[in-house]
């Protein structure tokens, strides 16, 4: 305070007591998700593809305990199936054991954003759509604590930039990121004779056609 002797008793020795002082914070982050290679038909009903999740500190202070979760069993609910082919970490460290369907953080949790720092992870997939070709829409979800312990998460929304409309305000961008798949659709029919003709005592001529149709498109 401004009085040496709080107490008014004349000895100022015995006031001591400390001045503290506290700062405010205005912590955010932002993320976003875009597919910047494929989907690519490999022509046997797979399609590789990868997706960039890029996440950004646009708040005042440094945030920890940086985390992006992805859960590629819901998105592909529908598919014939996905595997996890790798992920790549830009200014992050990603987690060695993430699969998308059991293990859903892409990374180790250990980094640290500073003010206005982003970081990127690169996911390449490899899809089975089978019988549906999509939209199948994705979204990752970003988290981090705050210097002073705010707990922090954002959707990410569809593209290279966390706040596309330019608001300041990323958390109110969330579209998904979708992704449809192309198909080679084709058949084929051959046919044979595989018994006969064979003359008939009264004239008639018994045989069997074989007719076979083969699915040799990727679909």
């Amino acid at each position: 305070g401004a009085n040496p002797d709080a107490n008014g008793n004349g000895n100022p020795g015995d006031d001591s007591t400390p001045t503290t002082v506290s700062f405010s914070e205005a912590p955010e982050i932002g993320v976003a998700k875009a597919v910047i290679v494929g989907p690519t038909d490999n022509g046997a009903g797979t399609h590789p593809l990868t997706y960039r999740i890029r996440i950004v500190n646009s708040g005042d202070v440094p945030v920890h305990g940086v985390q992006i979760t992805d859960n590629l069993t819901t998105t592909f609910l529908a598919a014939g199936g996905f595997v996890v082919d790798a992920v790549t970490g830009s200014g992050l460290t990603t987690n060695p054991l993430y699969d998308g369907a059991t293990s859903f953080g892409l990374l180790a949790g250990t980094d640290v954003l500073a003010t206005g720092a982003s970081g990127a992870v690169d996911l390449r997939v490899t899809v089975t759509p089978g019988g549906n070709l999509g939209p199948y829409p994705n979204n990752a979800v970003g988290s981090a604590t705050s210097a002073g312990g705010t707990a922090l998460s954002d959707v990410s929304t569809l593209g290279p930039n966390p706040d596309p409309n330019g608001n300041g305000n990323p958390l109110d961008d969330s579209a998904p990121t979708p992704v449809s798949f192309g198909e080679n659709p084709e058949i084929g029919v051959a046919k044979a004779i595989v018994a006969g003709p064979v003359r008939n005592a009264n004239g008639t001529y018994p045989l069997t056609f074989r007719i076979r149709i083969e699915n040799s498109g990727d679909v």
